[in-house]
């Protein structure tokens, strides 16, 4: 080789060694994309999961991931031969060897997780949503799907009598009156019957017939609930955060409750922005609307016909999973329907949508005991806002000391 050519080899040598590494510059898009997609898709997977085990009146599991980490190296070398100019002494061409070329690429992921069973989790979990959370959740989510979730009674009063409706839609059992005559619940509740004439057992619904005295608590049960939560809605029922106009003996207990949160504390009130406009001016007389700087001890509010005293009773963390579960196993995703017109174009899709299939068309898909579980794409907003409400009061459960103990696992591709 001449002196041309061999110093023509090195140029180019050179220059592909240049072009080459820039191509192995790292690039962190897509591996941060990649752990973003993976980890949410891990956690959709978990909260179907224990969905499909609520519905089955089996535990819940949790595992919470602390770290996520990724590397990537790259490794490129090449070898060039000693190149001695001119001619040859003994008059052979000589070669040129390039050897020790290396080409080398790895990329590595890992991530750190532990299973959620401390006792602060654990009780937690177990513990009744507290209106500091119940306030943020509203913020965030329809209000309407944070009540049906969140609120696993309510109780009425009046006078002496206690009324307690359940909200369950597997817990609607027709009304059998004085005479025995069962009348279904659907038709006491409907504005008109079948065939369009006005209906004949409305006067049933009304908050002050006998239907919701306390000896007649069984019968349509989630029935009544819809139509208290309808008449509290209309009135701009919400959960919000408020300042104390004084601190009060029981607030510092309600901050002890919520985790020692300080500041506004949550409490569920009335606005009147979210009333039916021939409720309103109602509302901003009432002492316990929202901005309301002395509330009033019992939360009562004018139903029609009558003053009753409103107290709700809240869920669990595990229990939400469990009335997510329930729906499932009694079909009553259908059950559950918005109330409010803001919400109307929600309520043609069922409250959550989870099949028994497994398609390529799956927002996040499962297989467990030998089933295969699926949120399709179609029909699911409803669903998307469970997951998250779900997720929401799974995270909210986990303090710093749960994930301390770590139970590590490493992929290398």
């Amino acid at each position: 080789m001449s002196a041309a050519n061999a110093i023509c080899v090195l140029a180019i040598s050179w220059l592909t060694t240049s072009l080459t590494a820039c191509s192995f510059v790292d690039d962190f898009t897509p591996r941060q994309y990649s752990l973003n997609i993976h980890s949410q898709d891990a956690l959709n997977q978990e909260t179907l999961l224990n969905i499909i085990r609520a519905s089955r009146f089996q535990p819940l599991n949790f595992i919470g991931i602390s770290q996520l980490t990724g590397g990537q190296s790259e490794d490129f070398r090449i070898g060039l031969p000693t190149i001695a100019f001119g001619p040859s002494p003994n008059g052979m061409a000589r070669e040129f060897a390039f050897s020790g070329n290396i080409i080398d690429s790895s990329a590595s992921a890992g991530f750190t997780m532990n299973p959620l069973i401390s006792t602060n989790f654990q009780r937690a979990m177990l513990t009744p949503v507290s209106q500091n959370t119940l306030a943020d959740l509203t913020v965030s989510y329809p209000r309407e799907a944070v009540f049906y979730m969140a609120i696993a009674r309510v109780k009425l009063t009046r006078g002496k009598a206690v009324s307690v409706i359940h909200n369950d839609p597997g817990n609607d059992r027709d009304y059998t009156d004085k005479t025995g005559t069962i009348i279904p619940c659907k038709d006491i509740f409907a504005q008109h019957m079948d065939d369009a004439k006005l209906n004949p057992h409305r006067r049933l619904a009304e908050i002050t017939s006998e239907l919701y005295l306390p000896e007649n608590d069984r019968y349509c049960s989630f029935s009544k609930f819809v139509a208290v939560m309808r008449i509290a809605l209309s009135y701009g029922l919400t959960a919000t955060r408020v300042t104390p106009a004084s601190p009060a003996k029981d607030s510092a207990s309600t901050e002890s409750s919520s985790g020692g949160q300080s500041g506004p504390l949550g409490r569920l009130c009335f606005e009147a922005g979210l009333a039916d406009l021939a409720k309103r001016a109602i509302v901003l007389e009432m002492d316990n609307r929202c901005d309301s700087p002395n509330f009033p001890q019992n939360f009562a509010f004018p139903f029609p016909g009558a003053m009753l005293e409103f107290e709700i009773d809240l869920r669990s963390p595990s229990s939400v999973f469990g009335y997510i579960g329930s729906l499932i196993r009694n079909n009553k995703a259908y059950a559950i329907q918005y109330i409010r017109p803001e919400f109307t174009e929600l309520s043609s899709e069922p409250f959550v949508n989870i099949v028994r299939a497994r398609n390529a068309g799956c927002i996040v898909d499962i297989a467990y005991l030998d089933e295969e579980y699926c949120i399709p794409n179609e029909a699911s907003l409803n669903t998307g806002i469970v997951l998250q409400i779900l997720q929401a009061l799974r995270n909210l459960s986990i303090s710093p000391t749960d994930l301390n103990t770590p139970f590590s696992v490493r992929v290398v591709q």
